[in-house]
């Protein structure tokens, strides 16, 4: 009852969140969302250590300062993303469009000449989520892998808008079987590499220095 009554909190509260952000100049969404999570991360200390440890290990060349300015970067940038992608929701495919830049779009038609889709590898990196969606709008229509989010209205939510251009989503949980299906449809599957995957479902590789479990799905 007590996971009920916060996913409906979270629920109504991302709600009007949204309601609010959809009627404020993009820009001004943006300065929001970084203003907000900087804020969190004064409160969020362990997850900022947990980041700066990381980043140490990563670069050991950098100093203590610039550790601590990329940290608190990272939540700047993933509350602006988060806000960017309530403001995204209802808005059309020619307002999308001209937040995106393509580039060697060329370079796909010979790929799908050959009747087998492709896998578009791809990370956490920008807004991820528009880069799909523009692909939808722009090329042809695509699947994209992702685990669903715990709260099942959030999901809803965040699917609809993964959806916006007529992309699929294909769950984490039973991907491979629908990934091949979509191959063999001769469509594109996108996988994110960037997340640890559980040790029975991946392998372990190098990633600065460290073992990191990654799945083997697009391989």
């Amino acid at each position: 009852m007590e996971r009920a009554r916060r996913q409906r909190l979270e629920a109504w509260l991302v709600a009007l969140v949204s309601a609010v952000v959809r009627l404020l100049p993009r820009r001004l969404v943006l300065a929001l969302g970084a203003g907000l999570a900087r804020l969190y991360a004064v409160f969020d200390r362990r997850h900022v250590a947990v980041a700066e440890d990381n980043l140490r290990r990563a670069f050991p060349e950098w100093d203590a300062a610039r550790v601590r300015r990329t940290a608190l970067g990272v939540y700047r940038h993933f509350g602006r993303v988060i806000l960017d992608l309530l403001w995204m929701q209802g808005r059309s495919g020619e307002q999308l469009l001209r937040l995106c830049r393509f580039e060697h779009l060329d370079r796909l038609e010979p790929v799908f000449a050959r009747g087998h889709g492709a896998v578009m590898v791809s990370a956490h990196i920008g807004n991820w989520e528009i880069d799909a969606i523009g692909h939808g709008f722009r090329h042809e229509w695509a699947a994209v892998v992702a685990r669903p989010l715990d709260n099942p209205a959030l999901d809803e939510r965040l699917t609809a808008l993964r959806t916006m251009s007529g992309n699929r989503v294909i769950s984490k949980h039973r991907a491979l079987q629908d990934i091949l299906g979509y191959l063999r449809r001769n469509r594109a599957v996108a996988i994110l590499m960037d997340q640890n995957v559980q040790k029975e479902d991946g392998i372990f590789v190098e990633f600065f220095g460290r073992p990191a479990c990654t799945t083997t799905v697009a391989a």
